[in-house]
């Protein structure tokens, strides 16, 4: 999805060579460079294409609309298809993924930008209104294209991380709209009294997301801002690529003194948990024998396609990983 911001790059150039015509040359120069250092630049970062840059590229991008997998990824406490998926999919995991300050923020922003497009001629003229398009475009181009051309996206919103700057940029301009405001208020106790509330409202929230990512670390990526927990969860995949994984099957070893321990998990989890595996020393390893659950000392809940608590048939869990209250991982000791 990232080669979006090479047309997007040469398009906002040339408009902004139509009001900075006596530079053209300078434009041209740089032109002269970005295109094919940016060419070789994805080639050598891109090992696919190391083949067959040009025929490979094309396969890769045209996947993004004619993906082969079926997959079932969670949704609104759905299991949804990959292939199709609803239009609001990637909106609404920006949404509930991202801080609320942020998002109030980038509502303004987007206000205030769109308030300003109203007058478009005056508004493309400035620097800061080609900006502000610039933004725009970056932040809701992509969205657009997955959502026209049923791109398939799963596990969130990961594929579209790279809008994610433009995001913060177009809140931060709703910010200054709110501190343009405030400077502009002609009674002296509204202000002083706004003054304090919005002091103090961004530095809670500010500090919320500071304390939410050293808590929840190294599992940062099961943060959720719309609570509450127990019906995010439902609603939602939790660690999808089950990075908690490697912590269970460290706690598993760190309480069982046998030489050889096994582990089972469910059949679609299995890969994460071999990848998590890899990630143990070779002693550890070596004492990990993974089997299908009935033939498990112990079981190690995942809840990617599991949103639901585990049966009572395999007993309370003996540990749990959970991140702002939410389960991640439980370890079941089945005998």
């Amino acid at each position: 999805m990232g080669v979006l911001l090479v047309p997007m790059t040469i398009s906002f150039a040339g408009l902004e060579l139509m009001f900075r015509r006596n530079e053209w040359q300078r434009f041209i120069g740089s032109f002269a460079l970005y295109l094919p250092l940016t060419a070789v630049g994805v080639v050598l970062a891109w090992p696919y294409l190391w083949e067959n840059p040009v025929e490979n590229f094309v396969e890769a991008f045209q996947s993004f609309s004619r993906y082969r997998s079926d997959m079932l990824t969670h949704y609104l406490g759905q299991d949804v298809s990959v292939q199709a998926l609803p239009w609001h999919y990637a909106p609404i995991w920006i949404f509930v993924t991202t801080p609320l300050l942020y998002s109030g923020l980038f509502a303004v922003g987007i206000g205030v930008v769109v308030r300003a497009a109203l007058r478009p001629l005056h508004w493309l003229a400035s620097p800061m209104g080609r900006a502000d398009l610039l933004l725009l475009a970056w932040f809701i181009g992509p969205v657009l294209a997955v959502i026209v051309f049923h791109s398939v996206l799963y596990d969130g919103w990961r594929h579209l991380y790279f809008i994610y700057p433009a995001f913060l940029l177009l809140a931060v301009r709703g910010l200054q709209a709110l501190w343009q405001a405030w400077h502009h208020l002609h009674s002296a106790p509204l202000k002083k009294i706004t003054g304090w509330v919005g002091t103090v409202v961004l530095g809670v929230c500010l500090a919320h997301t500071v304390v939410r990512m050293a808590l929840d670390h190294p599992y940062q990526n099961v943060y959720f801002s719309i609570p509450p927990v127990a019906t995010t969860g439902m609603l939602f995949e939790r660690d999808y690529w089950a990075l908690s994984g490697r912590g269970g099957l460290e706690w598993i070893l760190a309480h069982d003194t046998a030489s050889t321990v096994p582990i089972g998990t469910d059949a679609r989890t299995r890969l994460a948990l071999h990848n998590a595996l890899l990630l143990l020393s070779p002693p550890q390893r070596a004492r990990v024998r993974m089997v299908p659950p009935n033939r498990a000392l112990y079981f190690l809940g995942t809840y990617r396609w599991h949103p639901e608590a585990y049966p009572n048939s395999y007993g309370p869990a003996v540990f749990e990983q959970r991140v702002n209250g939410l389960p991640i991982l439980s370890i079941f000791r089945l005998r």
